[in-house]
């Protein structure tokens, strides 16, 4: 494949704040921001950026923490993905033009030249989460159905390409949050007023589960999961932020922070 070139789209103002450095980027017709990762210490965004036509170039662009800016076109491709392969580098799934089919290809954003143009797959509506071993992890919840199971994504990597995408229909109950570390992925969901925590692997396949029976019915978000030591997740009651703490041996605790009114 051919490696993306240098592109100059942007009029750039940075100014520094008490906050940090805020780069403004300015187009002369119009900007649509798809997505955002990081990029060894900077920050790499995905725009579309629209000509006078109405068409528009997929653009890269590559922000440093000075305010400095750099970009690329993307010669073929829309949908962006961007995510990280196991050993940290750049990738990205789009979708080459074709007139019959909608496919997307996962490949390298930068040093292509030694990569061949992969075969086609069905694009894949989930997130990025994190990589697990050899694998990059993208998770999807299904809201429009409360009967479908969660769809898991691990794109396996052997000697630093992409060898194969793996399709997984995660076991119920669905609606999970997930959490990666430490090369382990962890599942909680609410099911039948309980707390449902599993440990999976990169096919799909539980290794570990168990039963939390919390003081809250919901929560927002996972801070840290683990069978291993104690787990921390935020939860909101009613404007009442708290942090649901689960033992290893499954007690949960709850501390307040904040009461919103």
């Amino acid at each position: 494949m051919k490696n993306i070139n240098s592109i100059n789209p942007f009029k750039s103002r940075v100014k520094k704040t008490e906050f940090g450095v805020l780069t403004n980027l300015v187009t002369s017709i119009e900007i649509s921001s798809k997505e955002s990762i990081s990029f060894e210490e900077k920050t790499f965004l995905a725009n579309y950026i629209y000509k006078e036509d109405g068409t528009y170039n997929l653009v890269y662009t590559v922000v440093d923490t000075d305010g400095n800016v750099e970009s690329f076109v993307e010669g073929d491709g829309i949908l962006p993905t961007l995510f990280l392969s196991p050993d940290q580098k750049n990738y990205i799934s789009v979708v080459p033009y074709h007139p019959d089919k909608e496919l997307e290809i996962s490949i390298p954003i930068f040093n292509r030249e030694n990569t061949e143009i992969p075969k086609g797959n069905r694009p894949f509506t989930g997130n990025f989460i994190g990589t697990s071993n050899q694998f990059s992890i993208f998770y999807d919840v299904d809201i429009w159905s409360d009967k479908k199971p969660d769809k898991l994504l691990a794109i396996e990597f052997k000697n630093d390409k992409v060898k194969k995408k793996h399709n997984i229909k995660v076991p119920l109950p669905r609606n999970n949050k997930i959490f990666i570390s430490n090369d382990e992925i962890h599942l909680l969901t609410n099911d039948n007023n309980v707390w449902i925590h599993r440990q999976i692997d990169e096919k799909g396949n539980v290794l570990k589960d168990r039963t939390i029976k919390s003081s809250k019915d919901f929560f927002w978000e996972i801070l840290s999961l683990s069978f291993e030591q104690d787990s921390y997740i935020l939860c909101e009651e009613n404007g009442k932020v708290s942090i649901e703490v689960i033992s290893i041996n499954g007690t949960t605790e709850n501390i307040e922070l904040i009461d919103i009114k």
